[in-house]
């Protein structure tokens, strides 16, 4: 689910664009599958895609004269090609599956025994998520989500495993 900001962002570009109701619905519906940005299973990237797309018919209508160019006068449309230059390396894996994957493996690395080589770990659980070690800038965007979801489950059961040591151990008074 995509936050409240990026909700606006939508609903300004579309705004921007001087689309009626009917038409954004359709845009969403035929770019994204979704009816509506509010969706539980609108994702960062159906977000990246809706916005590419708006950004392409505003800057469009802009060109035809239809509407009036927001860059002067939007605080959030400033550049005619932001989102669109954003998808180039669609299918590739994107910046935030990139800044999660290094959020969730620092803790991660905090209950890592100091003899384990970090980047032999990193790379077990890549192999294992995804069937092959490959660099982390090489993934797609699919096998980006398979080693988020691995390296979840790996903190996930890091986490019981302290949680079960400390109700077993005894209480030191």
């Amino acid at each position: 689910m995509i936050s409240t900001k990026e909700k606006a962002l939508i609903h300004i570009y579309a705004d921007a664009a001087g689309l009626q109701e009917a038409e954004y619905r359709a845009l969403l519906r035929d770019n994204t599958g979704h009816n509506s940005c509010a969706a539980q299973t609108f994702s960062h990237y159906h977000c990246d895609i809706i916005l590419a797309v708006l950004e392409a018919v505003l800057f469009d209508r802009v060109a035809e004269s239809l509407v009036s160019d927001p860059r002067g006068s939007s605080r959030y449309i400033r550049d005619e090609f932001y989102f669109r230059s954003r998808l180039q390396n669609a299918g590739k894996i994107n910046a935030r599956q990139f800044r999660l994957i290094q959020q969730l493996w620092n803790q991660l690395s905090e209950f890592l025994e100091d003899g384990r080589s970090q980047y032999d770990y990193l790379t077990a659980i890549t192999v294992q998520a995804i069937g092959k070690a490959i660099p982390l800038q090489n993934l797609s965007s699919t096998q980006a989500g398979m080693v988020i979801n691995a390296l979840r489950d790996r903190f996930a059961g890091a986490m019981r495993s302290i949680n079960q040591k400390a109700m077993t151990s005894p209480m030191p008074f």
